[in-house]
């Protein structure tokens, strides 16, 4: 596995950042140099936010809770697999969080604390209820049992999505932060080791952390969180611009526990990353590109994630509630023939099977078609009082499910 060390990342200025975008940039790209290092992948963490269960299963062991919430569908998927003719990839880890870069370096001041933002497209009115992602470190545990302090935050964002890439940022629709995360079980070894995680937002919570993104209608669907009217379309493809933020935080920055003071020893700080990932497709060359760059031929249906830009904005955050834009760097092109990677941090989403998570939630069969045989699932559920067939949220189930559903049906797909 590569990696890709924050502190010689080439970073464009802000407003240059489109000639990232283009096939022929205006300006010749710098590539980041790259470095060998083991990504070593320890196992899978199970987390319900409200109840504070927390499974750990070690690689190779049957995971005792899935990818996803219990009931629920995917909704935004990225991929990291084999994508290049051959089978190949360009694999990489890109260090986000690193204490040990020295204060002479340009980029010192986003070594650590800085917010990794990336942004795509969902549908209108798409509902959360479980997120999942990975890490890697070098913090050292050795028992797994978690490091005191060692934490991060995840953000979503509406309607900024990183086009405007010296916009003014808003507040998130919603944050999350997770503390005392396990870390590396062989401290001493080279490299990192890493975590992948489930984020359970509803399941058995009497308090739920879902949130919908795309809002058209003033109704967040039984979500906890949400912008009212916030869906946006800057780019016409008739979907919703959103944006995703992920921050670390290193032991001793951060008062998790509300006592007034920092957790953690902050001589522990350590570096910490995150694997990059591309759209779900297959990778082909752009013809007559001066950089050869390639991009991805979006082969795969929804919920493959829509929308990924090869670039990533670096924010950084003056004061407490308040990001703002610092950077944009990308790999100078995604490329097999020179095994550069795509510019975007990986995070998957998933939301209640049968209200959100596809362009057309009255296709209940996920056939690609909205007909009788949709209805007779609906009707089914109805009879068995099923939560599906709460169509309209209220939590009772009874005729005005019926019209709604039926509403929904006339109207069709996008």
């Amino acid at each position: 596995m590569k990696r890709i060390a924050m502190s010689t990342a080439v970073v464009l200025a802000c407003g240059s950042a489109a000639s990232a975008m283009t096939t022929t940039p205006t300006q010749t790209p710098e590539v980041a140099p790259f470095g060998t290092e083991t990504g070593e992948m320890l196992g899978h963490i199970y987390f319900n936010l409200a109840t504070g269960e927390r499974i750990v299963t070690r690689t190779g062991a049957e995971p005792v809770r899935p990818r996803g919430a219990p009931d629920s569908e995917p909704v935004w998927i990225t991929s990291n697999g084999a994508q290049c003719p051959g089978g190949l990839t360009p694999s990489a880890l890109m260090v986000v969080d690193d204490p040990d870069v020295d204060p002479s370096d340009p980029h010192f001041d986003i070594a650590t604390g800085a917010v990794i933002l990336n942004w795509g497209d969902i549908a209108f009115d798409t509902v959360i209820d479980s997120v999942s992602m990975a890490y890697y470190t070098a913090h050292a545990d050795p028992d797994a049992a978690g490091v005191e302090g060692f934490g991060l935050t995840l953000h979503w964002f509406d309607i900024d999505n990183g086009i405007n890439f010296c916009g003014t940022y808003r507040l998130p629709v919603h944050s999350i932060t997770l503390s005392n995360l396990p870390g590396d079980m062989s401290p001493g070894a080279p490299g990192m080791r890493g975590w992948s995680f489930t984020l359970d937002l509803a399941d058995g919570f009497d308090e739920p952390q879902t949130f919908e993104l795309g809002d058209t209608d003033g109704d967040p669907q039984g979500a906890a969180f949400f912008n009212p009217f916030g869906g946006y379309d800057f780019d016409g493809d008739g979907l919703h611009d959103f944006s995703y933020g992920i921050e670390f935080h290193q032991p001793g920055t951060m008062d998790f526990t509300g006592d007034g003071n920092p957790d953690g020893d902050p001589n522990a700080a350590a570096r910490t990353g995150l694997s990059l990932v591309r759209p779900s497709g297959q990778a082909v060359p752009i013809p007559d590109s001066p950089i050869n760059q390639w991009t991805v031929d979006p082969v795969d249906p929804p919920p493959a994630a829509q929308g990924m830009e090869d670039a990533i904005n670096i924010m950084t955050r003056p004061f407490p509630d308040f990001l703002v834009p610092y950077a944009t760097i990308w790999f100078g092109g995604f490329s097999c023939d020179e095994q550069r990677p795509y510019a975007q941090t990986g995070i998957d989403m998933f939301g209640p099977d049968g209200l959100s998570g596809g362009p057309c939630p009255v296709d209940l069969n996920d056939d690609g078609l909205v007909n009788f045989f949709d209805i007779q699932i609906f009707l089914a559920a109805f009879n068995a009082g099923d939560a599906l067939a709460d169509w309209n949220d209220d939590g009772q189930i009874n005729f005005f499910d019926l019209q709604a559903f039926l509403d929904d049906f006339n109207a069709g797909c996008p």
